[in-house]
This record gives C-alpha cells, structure tokens and sequence, in this order.
C-alpha cells in the first residue's frame, strides 16, 4: 500500500472471534481520519493478496444496507448517480460549473449627480478600475542606473579582493584573525564599488 503509518496514529487493535484455526478479522482503530480516508483510496492495491478492507458497520446497519442494495441498483439502472453512504442512498448531484461573480464594490456616485436626480442603475454604473502596478511607476520614474543591480569590477585588485573574500567565508570554524579580514575585505569592496 505504501502508506507510512506512525504508532501515534493508530489508536486499537481488536481481532474478533476465538481462535480455531481459521483467519479472523481485524479492526483496527485510527486517530486521524485522513489517514483511514488514504487506507481507503488504497485499498485496491491489495487485490489478490487475500487481504481486504472494509467498514466497521454495526451489524443493524448492516441489515439497513443489504435490504437498500436491490432500491440502489434499481436507481442506477433508471439512470441517476446515487450510492450508499452509511444506512442512506443518497443521490450525487452533478457538479455545477461556477460563475464567478466579482465582488468588486461598484462606484459611489457623486454628490452633484444626487442633487441633479441622476440615478444610474447598478449595471449601469461602472466598476472601479484595477490598481496600477506601483513598482513598474517607480521604476519609469527613476533612472535606469539606479536598478543596475549587476555592479562591475573595475579593477583586477577588486577581482582579488572578491575572491579572497569567498575563499574565507568557504572556511569553518573562523578564526578571529580571519572574521577580521572579512570585514575589512567587505568594507573595502563596497568602498570601491560606491567610487
């Protein structure tokens, strides 16, 4: 089945009957009922194992279900999707496709449109534009240059200021000396990059 299950999830296990030989049934309680839900979808991975699962019903609603089976075969034959929930047949509707509907608030009308006896209905009326993206207005305000993100080495002493820089911070445990460097090493990047 594949179905990992911790101790913690499973609550009892009770095998019926005395034992003459014979296989007998095991129930078996869960904590959780999605992991009992996920042994159900399963459950057809142990075909031709010898091994089954099925509800624990009281032996009442047992009864219920064996006397419903022949009214649930007569539905599905006249053409309507139904099936045994419990001690219940109950009827599947078909999905209903949605419509989505926005829940945008219209437009409030102006005080001057009131006092003239305007009154636009509510189709009428029209809906309040989309937000416009702010970060794409701010970068159109500013410079190009101040998004260059990719700063450029100018200088091959700042090429080897870089790499000393990564060869200490691939380096555990640090030395005192070494986290010393290192800030000196990031201080002196940024100093050349700014000029």
């Amino acid at each position: 089945m594949d179905i990992l299950c911790p101790k913690w999830e499973i609550e009892t296990v009770k095998r019926l009957g005395k034992y003459n030989g014979r296989v007998r049934p095991v129930i078996v309680t869960t904590t959780t009922t999605s992991r009992k839900i996920q042994l159900f979808k399963k459950k057809k991975t142990l075909e031709n194992t010898g091994i089954y699962i099925k509800e624990d019903y009281t032996p009442a609603v047992l009864q219920k279900r064996k006397q419903l089976q022949e009214e649930l075969q007569l539905k599905r034959l006249s053409g309507k999707k139904v099936m045994l929930r419990y001690d219940k047949i109950v009827e599947l509707n078909p999905q209903k496709q949605h419509t989505y509907v926005s829940k945008k608030r219209l437009l409030s009308e102006c005080p001057e449109a009131e006092n003239k006896g305007k009154t636009l209905n509510k189709e009428d009326q029209a809906k309040q534009a989309h937000k416009k993206n702010k970060a794409q207005n701010i970068r159109n305000f500013l410079n190009s240059s101040q998004f260059n993100t990719t700063p450029k080495a100018s200088t091959k002493k700042t090429k080897t200021l870089i790499c000393r820089r990564q060869q200490l911070q691939k380096i555990n445990p640090k030395t005192r000396t070494m986290k010393n460097e290192l800030k000196a090493l990031y201080k002196l990047i940024s100093k050349q990059y700014s000029t």
